[in-house]
């Protein structure tokens, strides 16, 4: 999965996320949240930092060999960003699925938008086990 933080530049409303994933298939895919950078909790591996917001069963848009961004259903609970402050997301199954992008170092500046920051981030394996640095999220 994706572990990766993002700066609100002004107001805004999280709904959902997307993801590209490497199957057609249906997969189970979870989304779980914290406020602030997750690299400022005790431990980027330790889920009690972290708050399960989605837990579904989705199927991609993966057609003709190419991943494109699948958007999840949106949150129960959308989450409400002021302005400059940050939040982190993990995105993971337990099927190795989900796109990652080798990104720049951890934490630097992956892409951005009038709205957001998006910084590269880690990859983690499913349940917040080991984890490899310099990776970003790669959805949409």
């Amino acid at each position: 999965g994706s572990m990766f933080s993002i700066l609100a530049l002004r107001d805004l409303t999280v709904y959902g996320l997307s993801v590209k994933v490497s199957s057609g298939a249906n997969f189970p895919i979870q989304v779980y949240t914290c406020t602030g950078a997750y690299s400022q909790a005790s431990d980027v591996n330790d889920k009690k930092e972290w708050h399960l917001i989605m837990d579904i069963t989705m199927k991609s848009n993966f057609v003709l060999g190419m991943a494109l961004p699948t958007p999840l259903q949106d949150f129960d609970t959308p989450i409400m960003l002021r302005s400059m402050t940050v939040q982190s997301f993990y995105v993971t199954s337990p099927v190795p699925v989900i796109f990652c992008s080798m990104g720049v170092r951890e934490g630097d500046l992956w892409a951005s938008n009038l709205d957001m920051l998006l910084f590269s981030g880690r990859l983690v394996k499913h349940r917040f086990a080991s984890s490899s640095r310099d990776f970003a999220f790669n959805g949409g």
